[in-house]
């Protein structure tokens, strides 16, 4: 009961006045429910952070979060102001990058908006668009296009020569959940369900991933149908559509299908 009644003191009473009220915490703060708030704006930021930077052989997420303040702006929203470290998403024994960002949840805006900047090594960078380029190469050279379904497969174990197709999907699913996050709402990866490689004319390598997104709290289900077309080095296109789990899906649609409503919901470019 203290923490709620000097919460309102001093987070509420200075909004009376039409005033910004700026929340300070660290990382250990005695403020659990701030620190989740702000926990839970670095999960959208890293989402928004693969959709930007992620690739076959790179997935982030939030390692720890070190240091934050929040803003909450009357008639605008809430914005957090973050600094968190980042590992690779298989193996988050070691931070890959030191990160800082600005997430707000805007009361006129669906998405939040975001702005991400991460400091990783030359060396890492080197690496990556090394192994990237051997996986372009690689699939190019392939005559049957690439497929899958039910990845994590059992006991929740992806097979070395799924992971880049599971790091795609999840760096297009990552551009969904960055897009649906709120406040309220936030969203994991829970399954990569089907893919299948288009056959294109031109350099780009193109897939159609049904992904499953885990919404939280409410812990529904969300099935979204992502196009992910991609080169090395170059802006990532992507087409989706979701379907609620409370919809009946109608068997096969919008998996083999690049045209037409089932990839018309939204669209991105890095």
């Amino acid at each position: 009961m203290y923490y709620v009644a000097l919460c309102f003191v001093a987070c509420f009473l200075p909004l009376l006045h039409g005033e910004t009220k700026i929340m300070n915490y660290s990382s250990v703060s005695k403020s659990k429910l701030a620190f989740r708030n702000a926990e839970l704006a670095a999960k959208v930021a890293v989402h928004y952070l693969n959709y930007q930077d992620g690739s076959p052989n790179a997935v982030y997420s939030l390692h720890e979060l070190t240091k934050y303040y929040i803003e909450v702006i009357p008639d605008l929203g809430v914005k957090h102001h973050l600094q968190f470290e980042v590992d690779n998403k298989d193996s988050s024994t070691n931070v890959i990058g030191n990160c800082t960002a600005i997430v707000i949840f805007n009361k006129k805006n669906s998405r939040p908006y975001t702005n991400v900047n991460c400091d990783t090594s030359k060396q890492y960078q080197k690496d990556l668009a090394r192994k990237d380029l051997q996986f372009y190469l690689k699939i190019m050279k392939q005559e049957i296009p690439a497929f899958a379904t039910n990845i994590p497969g059992k006991f929740g174990l992806i097979d070395s020569e799924m992971m880049p197709f599971w790091h795609l999907a999840t760096i297009g699913a990552s551009y969904i959940m960055w897009e649906k996050s709120t406040e309220r709402l936030v969203y994991n990866m829970a399954r990569l369900q089907k893919m299948n490689q288009q056959i294109r004319n031109d350099k780009y390598l193109d897939f159609i991933f049904v992904v499953l997104l885990h919404e939280i709290p409410t812990q529904e289900i969300v099935t979204c149908f992502v196009e992910v077309i991609w080169y090395p080095n170059l802006p990532l296109n992507l087409n989706y559509h979701c379907v609620p789990e409370h919809e009946n899906l109608v068997e096969g649609s919008g998996v083999e299908k690049v045209e037409g409503s089932a990839m018309e919901e939204g669209s991105a470019m890095i």
